[in-house]
């Protein structure tokens, strides 16, 4: 386990690649939350996890979920890792894409080398965090934590006159799954301390994209994502 190192060139590749989805005449990378651009790049993270043999759920927020539940055991609370893919206007390619991409590698560096966790591990990709088409910012996370109802947020009217919750059902990333997954700790690749999750008597790192969690734990299983025509 010492000895395992990711594959760099694989994620480094694949943060240029998500990077270049969403620019826009003048080169710049605009991928605001449930547009087209951010479709695509939703689009290539499944493709990249489901390539890599997890299983992908949608919640009703639009929060992507890649899971990895071939575990000592399956039915325990899993660890998070991952961020968010959506932009500010005129973005770098690795505020949020690395925290999701990073996860991702980390994961599939472990199933490669034969790795059996014992726990599910779970790479979050959580919806509209920068807030700038819709508000408030971190809004996907911050309804997983329980702090935002769903239907409030999906009800969110955004800065082009659209509605959230119209626009997940859109781009095809309108999940049936309550928000909210009772996890062990949340790991974020740009962290600060917080504490850790209701009754797991463990603190977690997480990155501002998580808010510290206060929500009461849920024992629903997401479903499986489901894609509009």
């Amino acid at each position: 386990m010492s000895d395992l190192s990711i594959d760099a060139d694989r994620l480094l590749g694949r943060i240029r690649a998500l990077g270049a989805i969403g620019r826009d005449g003048e080169g710049r990378l605009t991928r605001l939350a449930a547009s087209d651009a951010d479709r695509l790049g939703r689009d290539r993270f499944v493709a990249w996890a489901e390539g890599a043999g997890l299983r992908v759920a949608i919640d009703r927020i639009g929060n992507i979920l890649a899971i990895w539940d071939e575990a000592d055991d399956p039915d325990a609370a899993p660890l998070m890792l991952g961020s968010h893919i959506d932009t500010v206007i005129d973005a770098g390619i690795y505020d949020g894409c690395y925290g999701v991409l990073a996860g991702l590698e980390v994961v599939e560096t472990l199933k490669e080398a034969g790795v059996k966790p014992a726990r599910p591990i779970v790479v979050a990709a959580f919806t509209n965090e920068e807030g700038v088409r819709y508000a408030p910012d971190m809004m996907g996370s911050l309804v997983y934590a329980g702090g935002l109802g769903v239907e409030a947020a999906l009800a969110t009217v955004g800065a082009d006159s659209t509605v959230l919750g119209d626009e997940l059902a859109r781009i095809g990333y309108a999940g049936t799954a309550e928000p909210g997954w009772s996890a062990t700790a949340y790991r974020s690749a740009l962290s600060r301390t917080c504490r850790g999750f209701p009754g797991s008597g463990l603190s977690s790192t997480a990155s501002p994209t998580m808010p510290a969690p206060h929500r009461p734990p849920c024992a629903a299983t997401p479903a499986s994502r489901r894609r509009a025509s």
